[in-house]
């Protein structure tokens, strides 16, 4: 189920297309990586449009479109997609790689080659998705690579 945000939300965001997309289709509600915003936060030339980690927050650039993470201890901001768009497909295709089991290679464990897939299907979905090294989506591949979202043996 996603989340559209309301027009008086989306005020700050300048960019059109960013801007239609999340009134018209939004984001999902509720996500493994991500939690849709309620409350307009507007800061500069971001929006808040969701929460992810302990202390990540999702917005949107209000003049580019661009989806960014943002650490709530330093500000620190760094790159996740090139739109909204885009990022509402990269969530939909981490969800679609988890319940996949690929098959490893002789020379990667499951979690490797699940991640190496995730990272193909990512940046066919969005070319700037993994350009950044310190990037949103470069992280959450680390995590995929070393297990971190593989399922429980005992499920």
């Amino acid at each position: 189920m996603n989340h559209r945000y309301p027009s008086a939300y989306l005020a700050p965001v300048q960019h059109d297309e960013a801007r239609r997309f999340l009134l018209d289709t939004g984001l999902p509600q509720d996500h493994l990586l991500f939690a849709a915003a309620t409350e307009p936060q507007p800061s500069g030339e971001f929006l808040k449009i969701g929460d992810g980690g302990d202390f990540d927050e999702f917005c949107v650039n209000c003049r580019t479109g661009a989806v960014v993470s943002r650490s709530t201890i330093d500000a620190a901001v760094l790159p996740v997609n090139s739109s909204p768009q885009t990022f509402a497909a990269c969530l939909a295709e981490f969800t679609r790689q988890l319940r996949l089991a690929p098959a490893s290679s002789s020379d990667e464990d499951e979690s490797e080659t699940q991640a190496r897939l995730l990272g193909e299907a990512l940046t066919a979905l969005d070319p700037t998705a993994l350009t950044d090294e310190n990037s949103f989506w470069n992280s959450v591949l680390w995590d995929v690579a070393i297990g971190d979202y593989a399922p429980d043996d005992d499920t």
